[in-house]
């Protein structure tokens, strides 16, 4: 049985001070959180949307249709760049949605700036809250970041 790790100590020696109180989050890895601090699955605060494929004859280069996007190739630093079009999609992105690249590499992610139809290596997450946006996309962002650190400081040798 592993062990749940103790109060966070890394707040001490930085600008940051304790919080008052601490409470078990109920999830292994996380250990104890905050007193005030929710706790919730990624079900009860966002909706997921995978995305679908549609026949390879329906795409389009002249902008017919919506933009459609397949995966990590069409993403920007934030924002997609989509190179097809289709009239036929079957799952969308609605503004403001966060894509989620489920196929190598995944864990990418980028910003809906518009409406695109989404194909099966896409993921749409969209936030039940306003105020959820932006914690999920830098949540995300950093658990890429924290497996991808923990796998190198596996994998490298001197």
């Amino acid at each position: 049985m592993s062990q749940v790790p103790e109060k966070p100590t890394h707040f001490l020696s930085r600008q940051w001070k304790p919080y008052p109180s601490y409470k078990r989050s109920r999830v292994e890895w996380l250990g104890e959180v905050p007193e005030h601090w929710d706790v919730r699955k990624l079900k009860f605060i966002a909706s997921l949307n995978m995305g679908q494929s549609t026949d390879s004859s329906d795409y389009n280069y002249d902008g017919e249709g919506v933009p459609f996007l397949q995966g990590k190739a069409e993403f920007g630093s934030i924002y997609p760049k989509p190179l097809l079009y289709t009239q036929t999609a079957n799952k969308f992105a609605l503004k403001d949605d966060i894509l989620l690249s489920v196929r190598a590499p995944v864990g990418d992610l980028n910003i809906a700036d518009q409406e695109y139809g989404i194909g099966r290596g896409l993921c749409a997450i969209r936030p039940l809250e306003e105020t959820y946006r932006n914690f999920l996309r830098y949540f995300l962002e950093v658990g890429k970041m924290n497996c991808f650190l923990s796998l190198q400081a596996v994998h490298m040798k001197p």
